[in-house]
């Protein structure tokens, strides 16, 4: 399981399915959002410590763990683009 966090300006409208993920002949990785926007993604910092994803279920009212977080990732935005 991959955690990629953004911030919520850059999923406004988003429901579901969040991007295309695009690799290139060298490895490098980015993810297309709607609108034309574009994030850079690297690795991220490794961590020393266990980390979870969970989802908060609303009509349960109890929280479930997706998973062990195993990497992550760095979504940084093409500065080019957003001017």
């Amino acid at each position: 399981l991959a955690l990629i966090q953004m911030p919520p300006r850059l999923l406004e409208g988003a429901r579901g399915r969040v991007g295309t993920l695009q690799l290139n002949e060298r490895g490098q990785a980015r993810l297309l959002l709607s609108g034309g926007r574009v994030l850079t993604l690297s690795p991220g910092i490794p961590t020393s410590f266990a980390q979870l994803a969970l989802r908060t279920n609303r009509e349960q009212a109890r929280l479930e763990v997706l998973g062990s977080v195993e990497w992550r990732l760095s979504a940084v935005p093409d500065w080019g683009q957003l001017a």
